[in-house]
Order: C-alpha cells, then sequence, then structure tokens
C-alpha cells in the first residue's frame, strides 16, 4: 500500500517477491492497444480468441467491434476472448513485444508478459512493480480507471457487467482483480481514502492472496 502522490509506502509485505498477476495483466494490454492502434476502427473477433478460456465478453467469431468498446469486456468483465482480439489484430508476437516494452519503460524490471490475458502463469510481477503501474495510469491514463468504475456498459447485442467486487466501494477510484488457481487472488487498485484535512489517494497491489476483498 503506497501513497500515489508521495510515492511513500504505508505498509508493505514481500514487495518484491516475483509472482504470477493473472489478470491484472490487462492493464499493460489496455495501454498497448491504446498507443499502438486506432481504436476507433474495428476489429475483428477471430475463431481463435473466442476458443479462449472463459466466457466473459460473449463475443462471437467475425463479429467486428470498435476497439474502443472492446475496452468494456477488457476492464469490466476481464474478457480474455477481448485481450486476444487485440494482440491478434495488431499482430500477436509485436503486441506481446510492447507489453514487455512497456512495462519497461515504467521500470518494472521484475515484470514480464507471455501473453495478453494473465491466463499464463509466465505473466509476473511484483507487488512494486505494480504500484509504478497504478501511479502511470493515473497520472497519464485515468480513463482506464473510469472504465473499470462503470457498473454496465451495452452496446448493440452485449451489455457488460463489472464483475470486481472492489468497484462497489464508494473509495475505490480504479483498479483491475485477477485470479487464475496458480496467481490466486491479485488485485491493482486506487482508493481515496478519508484522513485528517481531506483524502489520500492510496494504490494497493496485492499478489497470490487468499483474501484479496478482505
Amino acid at each position: 500500500m503506497s501513497d500515489v502522490e508521495t510515492g511513500e509506502v504505508i505498509i508493505e509485505k514481500n514487495p518484491d517477491m516475483v509472482l504470477p498477476i493473472a489478470s491484472i495483466s490487462k492493464l499493460i494490454t489496455a495501454l498497448v492497444a491504446q498507443q499502438y492502434m486506432n481504436l476507433r476502427e474495428p476489429v475483428t473477433v477471430t475463431r481463435s480468441s473466442v476458443a479462449m478460456y472463459g466466457t466473459y465478453g460473449g463475443l462471437s467469431n467475425g463479429e467486428k467491434i470498435l476497439g474502443n468498446d472492446l475496452l468494456y469486456p477488457l476492464l469490466i468483465e476481464s474478457s480474455n476472448d477481448a485481450a486476444e482480439v487485440f494482440a491478434e489484430s495488431y499482430g500477436y508476437d509485436a503486441f506481446i513485444k510492447h507489453m514487455n516494452e512497456k512495462a519497461k519503460e515504467l521500470g518494472m524490471a521484475d515484470t514480464s508478459f507471455f501473453e495478453p490475458s494473465g491466463l499464463s502463469y509466465k505473466n509476473i510481477s511484483t507487488a512494486k512493480d505494480l504500484m509504478k503501474l497504478v501511479a502511470y495510469i493515473t497520472k497519464n491514463h485515468p480513463e482506464l480507471w473510469d472504465i473499470t468504475r462503470i457498473r454496465q456498459y451495452a452496446i448493440l447485442k452485449h451489455s457488460w457487467i463489472n464483475g470486481n467486487n472492489l468497484s462497489r466501494k464508494p473509495s475505490f477510484l480504479g483498479g483491475k482483480n485477477g485470479y487464475t488457481s496458480e496467481a490466486n487472488r491479485t488485485t491493482a487498485s486506487y482508493f481515496s481514502i478519508p484522513v485528517e484535512g481531506g483524502n489520500r489517494k492510496i494504490a494497493i497491489t496485492i499478489l497470490k492472496s487468499n483474501d484479496r476483498d478482505g
């Protein structure tokens, strides 16, 4: 846990332990898509992307969808399909290369990505590195946090619902959860905490947790 504005670490445990991060990966996926793709253009959903593990997103083979709209199932329903569509539309290997370059650019020295969704245990980071990611998004891409606070987003035949329990908290300003059997429960989230004299903007990153919400 740290103060986003000052960088002060408030409490930490094993901040440099390298662990799988699961769907927190999708925050980098979104950043890379924004930086390297024209999200006002449609992308095409492929058979291989809808064959990904997980049913969230409700995308169908051959469907065309604007990149900007695809950010919603990616970030509020944690759609693995959406992550794959972004990577495949850009060029899979090049997209993953950009994800790793982005991590390096942000000084996330112990972070690396193998694929765009977070399903792989090879998508790894540390709590300290993820603090840098939260701070970067807060300063440079707060619109991504805005998406993660939305309860529901509907377009055409789709209606995507936010499954993040933390988003129900009044103090929640944005973030991304994850879960796989290898990673257990993870989060990289941003809160406004009331303190004497105002509010304090706090980043909380948790890896390998049995009680993330607690």
